[in-house]
């Protein structure tokens, strides 16, 4: 049969050599254990690392009660008050006692209501205020965009004496490497010890946000799952 009267191209023979290196490929790192046992290995220590945030995706709320009662609460009974533990997702009652604030920049790298100019809820998307609340050295973290922080800095031209009784995450800043800096901040800016503990209350982090770092912990746990069937397979095949 002559070149013409084949059905198989030079397109059809070169995507079989590709299927037959593809095979080969596979085969090989199926047939060394070695490479199997580092896929393995790697996979559940990130698995491993990455869990204390996803397990963030199941937390059930605590009350950790009115933060402005706490010196009261303490001072009546010592240890009464309930404990404010890092990473511990809760509801709190807080109240914003500062004359100031701290803001983030809006998406646009200007700060917000410069020279007293009007913000509507989608310019203020994405900003936070950060307010020393009362009661302990925590620091609130509010969304400025958040319906109920709008109308009340419309009516008192501040968000001074805010309250809010919501949940969020707790943060002890010194705890975590990237939070360093923001916390050398907070500390300068409300003139809190070295000495003293400084916690942070997020309003901003919820449960439902830590559905990408879920994700990561399935697949890797799917792939050590897989590089484990492998490892069986091939020392079945040597044995």
């Amino acid at each position: 049969m002559s070149k013409h009267e084949s059905d198989w191209s030079d397109a059809d023979f070169r995507a079989i050599d590709d299927m037959e290196r593809f095979r080969n490929q596979r085969g090989f790192t199926m047939r060394h254990p070695i490479i199997l046992v580092g896929v393995f290995i790697g996979a559940l220590f990130l698995a491993y690392q990455t869990w204390p945030k996803a397990a963030f995706f199941f937390a059930e709320p605590t009350d950790c009660g009115d933060l402005s009662l706490r010196p009261s609460q303490e001072a009546k009974a010592p240890g009464s008050a309930p404990r404010l533990d890092h990473n511990l997702f809760c509801k709190l009652k807080g109240i914003n006692g500062q004359l100031s604030a701290l803001a983030t920049a809006k998406k646009n790298g200007e700060q917000p209501f410069r020279n007293g100019q009007f913000e509507t809820k989608e310019s203020l998307e994405g900003v936070k205020y950060y307010v020393k609340l009362v009661g302990a050295n925590v620091i609130g973290v509010i969304p400025a965009d958040r319906d109920d922080v709008m109308r009340f800095r419309e009516r008192k031209g501040s968000i001074t004496g805010f309250e809010f009784d919501d949940a969020g995450r707790l943060i002890d800043p010194s705890k975590l490497a990237y939070l360093r800096k923001t916390e050398s901040a907070l500390r300068i800016r409300w003139a809190i010890p070295d000495s003293e503990r400084l916690l942070i209350f997020d309003l901003t982090q919820k449960p439902g946000d830590r559905w990408t770092d879920l994700t990561v912990v399935l697949l890797m746990i799917f792939t050590a799952c897989l590089a484990l069937f492998g490892l069986v397979r091939s020392i079945r095949q040597r044995a």
